[in-house]
């Protein structure tokens, strides 16, 4: 009885601590199900054989967790062992026996986990990013930075080759493989975020476009998508915090909510998803301004950085002067002749003009835009 009610207990714990992400892997199967079958181009929506190794790779992942608690079961069982032994030699050395033998089958398990998983990263992954098999996000999230397994998305172009973007050469960085001039395929939790069709509508209400060609409509879906994944209490890491289903700073919403709500805004305000309609309404007057201002433009890709860059006066948007016209006799353009604007300090991915100093691991480098936006034009195109 008491290693069966030991058992319940652990596999509570397993419950608990160890679930599998739900942006990440609510099914082992990366693919076919019904919630990925709109829109009818999702990547994911048919099986190809690149999700059998998804798979068998989240597999692995997940019963290595499982073979800790494992472990742990036999440890504290032998524990107990020892405990209600009383002294007896034989009783004590068989659990003794026990404990060793849990160590050991972990560490085979630890090790043939590292092994296999740096095996398929041998397959999968290119010499710019390794895939972080140890991260179940990387195991679904296939063009996500750090994540290269499977194919890439579609695109115009830009993706960093041998050092290349598009006209400007420089020092591969570790965010060279991300193609910033062109749609990114990735999860856009279509499900999740339609379940808020009806207070994005009202909200955005008589306003259809954020500008001309743009719709407010399907380009607030493609920023929750990216922003929160239809998760109304959703907190980022960042000091202060963005909160909510379009990830807003306090500040932020209360710098655009004339019009829009007359509430007091505070953390637990945009954390309710009771305020839905009030906070899309929010959202989209941030987006016209970005798009209104002479810095982002009215262009999905560069509206997006904007609202992930921190707004325009962040400089996200704003002329590179390493890539662009600042940059002396490198003067070039990340995207060649795929995207009508000179190029923006969010698309460049070096901090000098001679293109040598790769600003991927320096604070502000806005190397998480670059992932960012293009994601977030793929969104875009599929709501």
């Amino acid at each position: 009885m008491r290693p069966f009610l030991i058992g319940l207990i652990l596999l509570g714990v397993l419950i608990t601590v160890v679930p599998l992400p739900a942006t990440a892997a609510f099914s082992l199967v990366p693919c076919g199900r019904s919630d990925q079958q709109t829109p009818p181009n999702n990547p994911d929506a048919q099986c190809t054989l690149r999700h059998l190794f998804v798979t068998i790779t989240r597999t692995i992942n997940y019963l290595v967790s499982m073979a800790a608690l494992v472990a742990i079961f036999y440890i504290v069982n032998a524990g107990f062992g020892m405990i209600f032994a009383m002294g007896n030699p034989e009783q004590i050395q068989k659990h003794k026996e026990a404990v060793r033998d849990a160590v050991v089958g972990l560490g085979i398990v630890a090790i043939s986990f590292v092994l296999i998983n740096l095996l398929i990263n041998l397959i999968f992954a290119n010499s710019s990013s390794q895939r972080n098999w140890w991260n179940i996000d990387c195991l679904f999230s296939f063009n996500q930075t750090g994540c290269p397994l499977g194919v890439a998305g579609p695109g115009t172009g830009g993706g960093n080759q041998g050092g290349q973007f598009g006209t400007c050469q420089g020092t591969s960085c570790s965010d060279s493989a991300i193609n910033i001039c062109g749609p990114q395929a990735n999860n856009c939790s279509v499900s999740s975020v339609n379940n808020w069709n009806a207070q994005i509508v009202a909200g955005v209400g008589t306003g259809a476009q954020i500008c001309s060609g743009v719709d407010a409509v399907k380009m607030l879906k493609a920023i929750m998508a990216r922003e929160s994944g239809g998760v109304a209490n959703a907190v980022s890491s960042s000091n202060p915090p963005s909160l909510g289903l379009f990830q807003l700073k306090v500040t932020t919403a209360q710098a655009h909510q004339a019009g829009c709500t007359t509430a007091n805004i505070d953390q637990a305000w945009l954390l309710n998803g009771a305020n839905a309609t009030a906070q899309a309404c929010i959202a989209a007057s941030y987006l016209r301004e970005l798009a209104s201002s002479s810095i982002c433009g009215c262009d999905v890709r560069q509206i997006a950085a904007g609202y992930n860059g921190g707004g325009a006066g962040t400089g996200a948007c704003e002329v590179s002067t390493n890539c662009g016209p600042s940059a002396g006799a490198n003067q070039c353009s990340i995207c060649g002749t795929a995207q009508n604007h000179v190029t923006k300090r969010w698309e460049c991915p070096w901090d000098d003009n001679a293109h040598t100093m790769c600003n991927a691991d320096r604070a502000g480098n806005f190397s998480e835009t670059r992932g960012y936006a293009p994601k977030v034009e793929y969104c875009y195109s599929n709501f």
